[in-house]
């Protein structure tokens, strides 16, 4: 299965435009904008290969090891961050800090989950 097609198993969506991959060194699952809200709720959803060796400290906290590599794709630009589980929930929620927020806009500029539309910090 590519990678660039989401990993909930009855998503015909294709696209690779806001498509979010998370990737915890033994899996990875991507998902459209449609299903992300079903990372961690699913036992269903298509599990693809590893793509990363070793994960970074998250950005966020700096805690030694990250659980979780983020990844969106959109405009033709790809976003890499480390997160550990918990600023990975808060992302995806969209209830990052004032902090967190321009620590994340600071250092890899705007993307989708930390736009305008969810945050007026």
């Amino acid at each position: 299965m590519d990678n660039k097609i989401c990993s909930f198993p009855s998503c015909n969506i294709q696209a690779t435009e806001l498509l979010t991959t998370i990737d915890n060194g033994s899996y990875k699952i991507s998902l459209c904008t449609l299903h992300i809200h079903e990372y961690n709720k699913s036992d269903e959803l298509i599990r693809l290969s590893t793509e990363i060796t070793e994960l970074l400290p998250c950005s966020l906290c700096n805690s030694k090891k990250a659980d979780l590599q983020y990844e969106v794709q959109e405009m033709n630009k790809s976003t890499q961050i480390y997160l550990c589980e918990s600023h990975l929930s808060q992302l995806l929620e969209h209830r990052l800090s004032a902090n967190e927020y321009l620590k994340l806009r600071n250092k890899y500029g705007l993307f989708f989950d930390i736009s305008d539309h969810f945050y007026e910090y």
